[in-house]
């Protein structure tokens, strides 16, 4: 059987999202840790109630998108063998990791702009930034399979 055909068993198909969630997981973590250094440098001066609060958020977005990223990836795993796959995979998962992130760091990068102007914005922008990015992500990782 192929491993990459829509006719995986169920079990199969949900080895592949535990795996993906698990991969996003470790984005998520990785992540985290950026964005605890960022949040601490540009929350300075700023309320420490709300800064941690912001923390809190930020973290908890940064799992929930990647764990919902994980899944994205888990359940197209059999379309990526082929290019639109790949691309549709890589700009699903950058779209909702990007734009989580955007949407999370809100407080501290444009207070003054209000949260729906600056979603609209925002995930128009990421969109816009996703749609450059995922043939650049599948490339980049065609190159690396190759060699």
């Amino acid at each position: 059987m192929d491993p990459t055909s829509s006719s995986r068993s169920v079990e199969q198909r949900r080895a592949d999202v535990r795996g993906g969630i698990r991969i996003g997981t470790q984005y998520a973590v990785g992540f985290s840790i950026l964005a605890t250094v960022i949040i601490a440098v540009k929350g300075r001066g700023h309320d420490t109630g709300g800064v941690a609060l912001l923390w809190v958020g930020v973290i908890a977005f940064y799992f929930g998108a990647g764990a919902l990223a994980g899944v994205v990836y888990g359940l197209l795993r059999p379309v990526r063998n082929k290019l639109w796959g790949r691309l549709a995979t890589a700009f699903l998962i950058l779209f909702v990791v990007y734009g989580a992130s955007s949407l999370a760091v809100w407080p501290l990068a444009a207070a003054e702009v209000p949260f729906l102007s600056y979603t609209l914005w925002g995930l128009a922008l990421v969109g816009a930034v996703s749609l450059i990015m995922a043939p650049v992500y599948v490339f980049m990782y065609w190159l690396r399979s190759r060699s």
